[in-house]
């Protein structure tokens, strides 16, 4: 913080995550990147790979919404009119016959031009 200026950092959380639909409600599945869960928490901005705002909500919407938390993965329920913009994925089962099958990854990419890549991967293992 500068305070001369009058200029404010803010502090964010940054991550991707995979909207899904699991028993009609849209979801969010993410890794769990949150260390900013209490009342300081006052917006929490949705942005497609080029950084386009998509949807917010408040702070306290976002941590009413969590529906599962176990400190590596967090799903918590999507915004109000984010499908709108993404079409949200069915949530599935991975049957041990997905072994082999071709996936897409979406992941940082290391490329600043384009911080997000998508990588195809084989699925060698289901434990």
């Amino acid at each position: 913080m500068d305070a001369e200026a009058g200029v404010y950092e803010i502090e964010t959380n940054k991550g991707l995550g995979t909207l899904v639909v699991f028993k009609g409600q849209s979801l969010i599945l993410t890794h769990d990147h949150w260390r900013l869960l209490d009342d300081d928490l006052q917006r929490v901005e949705y942005r497609d790979e080029l950084g386009n705002l998509l949807a917010s909500t408040s702070g306290s919407e976002f941590i009413t919404g969590i529906r599962y938390r176990d400190g590596g993965t967090i799903i918590v329920k999507a915004p109000a009119g984010l499908a709108s913009y993404v079409s949200p994925a069915p949530m599935g089962i991975i049957l041990n016959d997905s072994v082999g099958v071709q996936v897409q990854v979406i992941r940082r990419s290391p490329d600043s031009l384009n911080p997000i890549g998508v990588m195809d991967a084989v699925v060698e293992a289901i434990e």
